[in-house]
């Protein structure tokens, strides 16, 4: 669903592009086939250096926005908010375009 919500942004030509990105947790690496063979989204993995998925709080399956400067707007689970639902790609994308009018 992630790959199907990059299209419709790509498609609308904002004025500021917004992009998706996978980022596989530490210890996970052997899933990252599985997860390329999903879709076109970038592929990150993190590092034992960087740990952003401790640094960030991530839990399984969040999606955390960022504004165009790189700061924390929010953050979107899909396993208790499934795309199938209209309602919460809307939301999601709500939450994607909020993050345009961040300024902080």
């Amino acid at each position: 669903m992630l790959n199907i919500l990059q299209q419709e942004l790509d498609d609308s030509e904002l004025e500021v592009p917004i992009k998706l990105h996978i980022i596989n947790e530490v210890g996970f690496e052997h899933g990252q086939l599985d997860m390329a063979a999903e879709g076109d989204l970038p592929l990150l993995q993190d590092t034992f250096e960087e740990m952003i998925w401790v640094e960030w709080r991530v839990t399984y399956r969040d999606v955390m926005v960022l504004d165009t400067r790189g700061h924390y707007v929010g953050t979107f689970n899909l396993t208790a908010h499934d795309l199938a639902e209209p309602v919460n790609m809307e939301a999601l994308e709500s939450l994607l375009f909020s993050a345009l009018e961040t300024t902080d």
